[in-house]
């Protein structure tokens, strides 16, 4: 298990998400749509011929994953982070493509069993009266 799942909020890994996500964000809704517009294209066109086992080093730790495994946490940060704003103004959620929730779920049920163990996770999915108190992920 990564050591930022532990990270209290004021750890390094975070305060460097949050900063460079602040710094991002002071070029306006404007620019930072035209920088997700582009990265999109450029995404479209070169991740069909790139290999999924290809490294990837990560800039806010000492950590490196393959571009599969990149990408799934790519897409649970998505589906928890949609669920956040949603949440944070009274919507629901907006609906992703089925794979998106399958590779967000799937990756939070294997960081929870890390976290808490597997018959924690079983039990919290299917009973509610053995089930702990949480079963928390993150």
């Amino acid at each position: 298990m990564s050591t930022w799942t532990d990270g209290d909020i004021e750890s390094d890994v975070n305060t460097y998400i949050r900063r460079a996500a602040e710094e991002e964000a002071r070029a306006g809704a404007a620019a930072l749509n035209a920088a997700a517009v582009s990265a999109l294209a450029e995404l479209r066109r070169r991740l069909p011929f790139e290999s999924a086992d290809r490294v990837i080093q990560l800039p806010w730790g000492p950590w490196a994953l393959t571009l599969d495994d990149y990408l799934t946490t790519r897409l649970l940060e998505l589906a928890v982070h949609c669920d956040d704003l949603a949440a944070s103004i009274g919507v629901a959620a907006p609906p992703l493509p089925e794979g998106c929730w399958e590779a967000a779920i799937g990756e939070l049920s294997r960081m929870a069993a890390r976290r808490h163990g597997p018959s924690a996770v079983i039990r919290a999915l299917s009973r509610s009266e053995r089930a702990p108190r949480t079963i928390a992920a993150l």
